[in-house]
Parts: structure tokens; sequence; C-alpha cells
């Protein structure tokens, strides 16, 4: 499962996403483990890309009810802000639960790559299946988010480059005309791209921290219900698992599985699904395009991070039920194995107040995206958009 090629191609995903310092780890090539980042330049790169988000999403904070206050607000404008706020939201958050939970998400990578090669030699059938050419669903995965990223920080770069003197940009305090030869223009230019791609590289970490452990304890459950060995095995390896995702759960501040798995994603789709409908007959083409790359971007993190948390709930209920009425045990059982039996519960991704996902909230979150979209749609027609 974490193959040379996988723990290679992790390593350089995280390296990626270390170059501005914006997140506290690195890359143990040794090991081939993450490791947290101690030195002290990194605590001040890291210490920079999180005030400069903090700072950056309160001028969007003001500029956002700045433009509520006219008479006529500019529905791009509004949008935009929107959307960034929501972005820069989701990115301190992580920084905050990089900061808090640096020493949980380590060890946590750690302990599922030891628990990985223990259940490779205790069974050496299991093998996770080759999708695309001889990539897996875990490589798959991190390569799905690296591209995510790239063209979401060439599109938003670029839109800055065509037109900087939209209100969402600090550029627009300076000056109102697009002067690209002005060392100014380059200099705010520089900024933008910074503050994109370290706020980006801080909220790609949250993929190395739900990608491999969902996807790998949703493989070892299904696995372990569907071969034929004996049911001390199969319980210890629940307990095992089970255990996994108590550290798991752990790993994360009680705000940011809300906002990575259910609100930024829903909320960023509806804005961004509401503007590519009604403001492509009237914006440019560099400014529309950023809507519809946000719109695709957010369904597939929404696709990567709730599908596989369902599905470790799903698997440990039908290993659970398996391991309850089993009819080759259910007649001859020891006292102590009935007591392991009944302590054995089903086990998910915890999400706020929900103790595990389920397939019903992937449905609800679909349909209150669906019925906003249309509710905007219906409530702001395209001839008031453009006045």
């Amino acid at each position: 499962m974490f193959n040379k090629r996988t723990l290679k191609l992790i390593g350089i995903y995280m390296k990626t996403y270390a170059l501005l310092g914006s997140n506290p780890y690195e890359w143990n090539d040794t090991n081939e483990c993450a490791i947290e980042c101690r030195g002290s330049s990194r605590k001040v790169c890291f210490a920079i890309a999180a005030g400069n988000t903090a700072l950056y999403v309160s001028y969007l904070w003001w500029r956002l009810v700045q433009v509520l206050q006219t008479e006529k607000p500019s529905f791009p404008d509004v949008a935009w802000i929107y959307i960034w706020i929501n972005q820069f939201q989701w990115s301190l958050t992580t920084c905050y639960n990089a900061y808090r939970k640096k020493g949980e998400v380590v060890p946590l990578f750690r302990g599922l790559k030891k628990l990985s090669t223990t259940l490779e030699k205790e069974n050496p059938t299991a093998q996770m299946k080759n999708l695309i050419w001889k990539f897996n669903i875990i490589d798959l995965n991190f390569l799905v988010i690296m591209w995510i990223v790239f063209i979401y920080n060439a599109a938003v770069t670029l839109m800055f480059y065509v037109i900087p003197t939209r209100v969402q940009y600090l550029y627009s305090l300076v000056s109102q005309e697009n002067n690209r030869q002005s060392w100014h223009f380059l200099l705010f230019l520089i900024f933008e791209a910074y503050s994109k791609v370290a706020q980006t590289c801080m909220m790609a970490t949250d993929g190395f921290t739900v990608f491999p452990v969902l996807l790998s304890t949703g493989f070892w459950l299904k696995f372990t219900r569907k071969q034929k060995i004996s049911i001390l095995e199969k319980i210890r390896n629940f307990q095992r698992l089970h255990i996994l995702m108590i550290y798991y759960n752990n790993a994360f501040t009680w705000l940011l599985k809300p906002v990575v798995f259910v609100w930024i994603p829903a909320a960023l789709i509806i804005a961004c699904g509401f503007a590519s409908i009604r403001f492509r007959s009237f914006l440019s083409f560099f400014e529309y395009i950023p809507f519809p790359v946000l719109v695709y971007n957010c369904c597939v993190i929404l696709s990567v991070t709730m599908h596989p948390a369902t599905k470790v709930y799903e698997e440990s209920i039908k290993l659970h039920q398996t391991l309850v009425h089993d009819h080759h045990v259910s007649r001859r059982k020891s006292r102590l194995r009935r007591k392991e039996l009944a302590a054995l519960r089903p086990f998910g991704v915890k999400v706020g107040f929900i103790q595990a996902v389920k397939k019903v909230e992937i449905l609800i979150n679909y349909y209150f995206i669906s019925n906003h979209i249309f509710t905007l749609l219906i409530t702001f027609p395209e001839d008031q958009i453009r006045h």
C-alpha cells in the first residue's frame, strides 16, 4: 500500500507545499515520513504566512462592508470578496490546526505507516488496485490535489495581472490605473502571488492527513471482511483500525473538519456556480474563468473528502455485522470473545456534532448546494445583475 512509489509521491507533495515555509511540516527522505520542522527560519516563515492571511481577510471584510454600503453594489465584487473571505478563513483555520495539532499529525502518519506494514506482512495477498497505469487511489488523490492547486494559482494570478484594480485587491487602494510597467504593480503582483500560493500550500497539507488514513482504513476494513481469516484476527484488525480512527479524529481541531468537509466546498460551489451562470454574459474571459475553475475544484474536494469518510463508516458497519453474526462462532464463543464482540462499535469520521459521516450527509450536502444555487438564480435574474 505504502510502496516506494506512493511514499515518493507523498514526499514530492509535502516538499512542494513546504517551499514557502507556510506550514510546519517537512519530509524526511531517510525515514520516508513527515516530521515537525523546529527550525527558527521555518517558524518565522509560518508566522509571516499566517499573519499575511489574517491581515488580508481583515481587509476583505472591510472591503465587503464598503461595497455593500454603496447604492448599487457590484455583484461580481461582492461574489469575489465573499469567495476569498471563505478561502482565507479556511487557510486561517488550517494554520491554527497546524499550530495546535502538528504534534498529533506527524505521529498519526507514522502510526498509519507502521500499521499498514504490519497488516501487509500478516496478509501478503492484500494489495490496493492500480486504477490508472501504476497509480492507486491514494496516489491519484494526491495528484489531483496538486493539479487543483496549480490551476487555481495560475488562474487567480493571471486574473490579477489582467484586472488588478478590482476592489478585492490591495492594489486598488494605491491606483485605479492598470499600468503593468510600474514598479508598484510588479510589487503587488508578487505580493498577490505569494498570498495565494502560501494560502493554498497551507490548505493542501490537509490532504496529507485526510487521504492516507481514510483510504487505507476503508481498504483494510473491506479486505478483513472478505478474507477467510480467523474471527480473532478480524477482531484484532477491527480494534486496530478503530484506534487509528480515534487518533485521526483527534488530529483535527473541532472547527477544521466542518470547514474542510462541508462548509467551504459547499459555500464556494454555491457562490461560484451562481456566478458561472449569471456573470458569463458580461465579464471578460480572464475575470470569468476562475468561477468555473473553482466550481470544478470544490466539487472534486467535496468528493475526495466526503466519499472516503462515508466508506470508512459503511465498511466498519459491514465488518461489525459480520463479526457479530458469524455463524461459525456464534454458538461456541468463549466468555472473553463475547466480551470483545460486545465492546466493538462501528466507527467513522467525526465532523462537528456528527459522530460518523454517512452517505445521507452527502445527499443532504448536494441538495443544500443545488437548492441554494437555484434560489439565488430565481432571486437575482440576469437583468438585475447587469445593473
